[in-house]
């Protein structure tokens, strides 16, 4: 099975390829986010979260501290089945996860 990265820079390549104009937009968005230095606030390793409520994909409410009361949390923001890289890294998590 090849890495995630290899994976992704497949899709890249291939959007790039079937899609030019579309994959001109996302770069620019990235070029943007860079710009603009996302995750220049982001927590360290190992700093604790602060907690939050969010509606998970079914509607229910998400509470950081009541699932971290039933151990580790993995959160990840799925965008939708229609981006390929979301998949990618969610079908790579599985993945791993069985093994």
């Amino acid at each position: 099975m090849s890495s995630l990265k290899s994976q992704t820079q497949a899709k890249v390549d291939a959007g790039r390829k079937n899609n030019p104009a579309f994959m001109e937009g996302v770069d620019r968005e990235i070029e943007k986010a860079r710009t603009f230095q996302q995750g220049e606030k982001a927590l360290d390793i190992n700093c604790t979260a602060p907690d939050f409520t969010l509606p998970s994909a079914t509607g229910e409410l998400f509470q950081l501290t009541e699932a971290l009361n039933k151990g580790a949390v993995v959160l990840t923001f799925y965008r939708g089945s229609w981006c390929p890289y979301c998949n990618l890294q969610l079908n790579t998590a599985k993945y791993q996860w069985r093994n």
